[in-house]
């Protein structure tokens, strides 16, 4: 069994670290497309160009050469994931032990606690504060506790 506070918590932390990896991952298909520089705390991506020379017919119908700058991703669609909520759905059992709220596998029996069989669906976006994660985490054990105490 684990506290449910210390569950949604590391749950919190891994959607903290799957942002911030996708967030390395995005800035990678970018440099190769853009140079990025940082500007009052701000990232601010210019577009590498590349250049082409094209044909065209100019006003005596002959055919001339000019070259023209192409920015490189026009040119390019990088493959991204942005990963900006996830949704859990947990099954579980909980129960009290010592005033805590305490999750664990969906029991057959209830022999020796008071507990009950649940499942839990939330949503947690990354880069949440602290205080919303403690709100979130509040709100959820309030009404997870008059469950287990009915």
């Amino acid at each position: 069994m684990i506290p449910f506070k210390s569950f949604i918590r590391q749950l919190c932390e891994a959607v903290n670290s799957v942002a911030r990896d996708r967030q390395a991952e995005l800035d990678a298909v970018l440099s190769g497309t853009f140079t990025k520089e940082t500007e009052n705390g701000t990232d601010l991506y210019t577009p590498r160009e590349v250049r082409f020379k094209v044909p065209y017919t100019d006003d005596k119908d002959q055919t001339v050469w000019r070259t023209v700058q192409v920015p490189l991703a026009t040119l390019v669609t990088p493959r991204t994931v942005q990963m900006d909520k996830i949704t859990f759905s947990v099954d579980c059992s909980l129960s009290l032990r010592s005033g805590e709220l305490m999750m664990g596998k969906p029991r057959r029996f209830h022999l020796f606690h008071k507990s009950v069989n649940t499942r839990i669906e939330f949503t947690l976006k990354g880069g949440g504060n602290a205080q919303e994660l403690e709100t979130l985490i509040a709100d959820y054990e309030a009404g997870l506790r008059k469950v287990v105490e009915k």
